[in-house]
């Protein structure tokens, strides 16, 4: 069954119920990232924010400062910048410090959020945001007991990837549950029409199998932790806005 891509819901939100007009969108030409910049160009859109950058850079580029040049003289309140290679979001945001692209939010998907991502750049990885199916703080069923678990066995904290699958072997147990079967027809019949929560939250799709019951959530660096700011009641307060890079 089909997930939802991640998407910076809580980002464009959050920008627009503080007031900030304009949104600058770059990606990685792959699958992926092409798909959220698309939709995070129609969320925009759809909020009444002006997207002054729409800009697709090739796979493996490592000097991002003509693109970024592009951003900074179009002077956005908000970028958003889609990849998954983790190395490319690292070398924006330390590009972006080189050159003193100050904006008022920031927001890297979907790696923005893996402890790799603070290891490496450190401090200057603060306030960021990245949208997230999972943290290890939401208070879904079963989650803070399998985190406990997972830190047990491993002795350390479990990624996002981690919580992934563990969701999936819920879903997949269920549905057998339901089935009584292990026939993949009918476990994808059962799969259809179930309804239930994981540690990920609500699970249900739709007749193609497209994820409905999900919703992500938005977390931003604060203090070198993941802190979820988004939606309003679950975490902490967004800090808003980033400070510029000489005030730091």
């Amino acid at each position: 069954m089909r997930r939802s891509i991640q998407r910076p819901v809580g980002a464009l939100d959050l920008a627009a119920r503080n007031g900030l007009k304009k949104v600058a969108i770059i990606n990685q030409d792959a699958l992926l990232p092409k798909a959220v910049a698309n939709t995070t160009n129609e969320l925009a859109k759809g909020k009444s924010l002006d997207v002054v950058v729409f800009e697709t850079y090739p796979t493996g580029t490592r000097d991002f400062s003509a693109i970024l040049k592009k951003v900074q003289d179009a002077a956005p309140d908000l970028l958003i910048a889609a990849a998954v290679r983790l190395d490319d979001h690292v070398a924006i945001i330390r590009e972006m410090k080189g050159m003193n692209l100050d904006t008022k939010m920031v927001s890297s998907l979907p790696y923005g959020l893996l402890p790799e991502f603070y290891q490496q750049l450190g401090k200057d990885a603060e306030f960021v945001y990245s949208a997230t199916f999972w943290e290890a703080s939401l208070p879904n069923p079963g989650n803070r007991e399998f985190v406990a678990a997972y830190q047990k066995e491993f002795n350390r904290a479990p990624a996002v990837q981690s919580a992934n699958s563990y969701a999936g072997c819920q879903i997949f147990a269920e549905a057998v549950r339901q089935a009584g079967t292990t026939d993949s027809e009918k476990l994808r019949e059962a799969l259809l029409t179930l309804k239930t929560k994981t540690i990920l939250g609500d699970f249900a799709v739709d007749q193609r199998g497209f994820q409905t019951g999900q919703k992500a959530v938005t977390i931003q660096w604060q203090d070198g932790k993941q802190a979820v700011v988004w939606p309003d009641g679950l975490g902490s307060a967004p800090r808003f806005p980033t400070p510029n890079w000489a005030s730091r």
